[in-house]
């Protein structure tokens, strides 16, 4: 049976108060600005020459991608 509780979005608060946050531990370990140099030096993405909207930032891309494998 689901437990239901009328302060289920504090308990979800202290719970992840108490793991910690995995991508600020990951940054302690991973230097994502020079991990998203290298990789915008190894295949460099297209520009906005054709229009459209802008591309994220490699590193947020980078710090995505981190976050989702932990």
């Amino acid at each position: 049976m689901i437990k239901i509780s009328l302060f289920a979005e504090q308990e979800r608060e202290s719970k992840l108060d108490q793991i910690g946050d995995a991508l600020s531990k990951l940054s302690e370990h991973v230097d994502f600005v020079a991990l998203a140099a290298q990789i915008d030096e190894a295949a460099p993405r297209p520009g906005r020459e054709r229009g459209g909207r802008p591309p994220f930032p490699t590193e947020l891309m980078v710090r995505r991608c981190q976050l989702r494998e932990v």
